[in-house]
């Protein structure tokens, strides 16, 4: 292990700042954010600081900033990198992934990660070594569908809109089949919220009764909101989450890759801060913005982030 990269306090956050180290920045404008949480991470792999990275991910914070800063990050399924200090048992929520500029690299990253552990719940017998050398693909035999914004559940600006839907007309011929297709998302804001909230009162709860002065406020609001919260709540949550998942298990009976946008919006300004508004539509709150990476966190599925060229203010997509 060769650094520490910067994060957000406690990984919270979609920005990468802290009151200990301050802001990182985007190797490609540094007056931009590098996405978080795991930003100085992804900075440090564009910049060659480092060959290999380690990021976290619960609503996108590893895919959130591979997306901005030009790299791969990879979300593996829940247990395949196992965490002998999950706070919740059974949950697809917070996971362990590797990033790298390449995707030889990532796997190569995630042939360390991998691996049983009979303190995890989730984890199970695998084979670290099947993640190097992995054989070719013929993109030729898959069945692709694509989304923009899960039918309008997700929203997104337009400039990222457009650019989306230049990469799908590039890359488009190079599948079996590539037609656009929703997977039904509409509870996805709800649930996510609710689950998220439950998250983190079970591992920040007794931190923002003592420090509540000082910690980050994406901490304490998510704590605040999950406190006014009920049991019938939380149940109505994993009613739609068990839902969900088993209608997107459908959605993939005749499909291999479902792609979708890496992010709603271009990197902000670190000046600016969280968009208050993305497609023209308000944010409630600060993961809102986040709907077309989080909704993908519920589904406990794989989901990669690769660098596809720059957007409408040339930074990368």
């Amino acid at each position: 292990i060769l650094a520490k990269t910067n994060t957000p306090e406690f990984g919270s956050g979609s920005n990468t700042d802290n009151r200990v180290f301050g802001a990182t920045r985007n190797p490609y404008n540094p007056g931009r954010t590098p996405g978080g949480s795991s930003g100085g991470s992804a900075a440090a792999l564009a910049t060659g600081m480092l060959p290999l990275a380690h990021g976290s991910d619960t609503g996108g914070s590893l895919r959130n900033p591979a997306t901005w800063c030009g790299v791969v990050g990879f979300r593996p399924t829940p247990g395949l990198v196992a965490r002998e200090s999950r706070t919740l048992n059974y949950t697809h929520f917070s996971v362990q992934g590797p990033m790298g500029r390449c995707v030889a690299d990532a796997s190569l990253m995630l042939s360390g990660l991998a691996g049983d552990d009979p303190r995890d719940v989730l984890a199970g017998p695998c084979d670290p070594a099947a993640f190097i050398n992995l054989p070719p693909v013929d993109l030729s035999g898959l069945r692709v569908v694509w989304s923009t914004d899960f039918g309008g559940t997700a929203p997104i600006d337009e400039p990222i809109r457009q650019t989306f839907a230049a990469v799908m007309n590039e890359i488009s011929p190079w599948f079996d089949t590539c037609d656009e297709r929703n997977p039904d998302f509409a509870t996805a804001r709800d649930v996510f919220w609710t689950l998220r909230c439950v998250y983190y009162l079970a591992s920040h709860e007794a931190r923002v009764a003592a420090h509540r002065d000082i910690l980050s406020p994406n901490i304490v609001s998510n704590v605040v909101a999950g406190q006014a919260m009920t049991l019938s709540d939380v149940a109505r949550a994993e009613r739609a989450w068990s839902k969900l998942v088993a209608d997107f298990e459908a959605f993939f009976a005749d499909v291999d890759l479902l792609i979708v946008p890496g992010n709603a919006v271009s990197p902000f300004l670190i000046a600016d801060g969280i968009p208050k508004s993305v497609g023209g539509k308000p944010m409630q709150n600060y993961v809102d913005a986040s709907l077309i990476r989080s909704a993908l966190t519920l589904t406990g599925h794989p989901v990669i982030a690769l660098p596809a060229g720059l957007d409408s203010v040339g930074m990368p997509f």
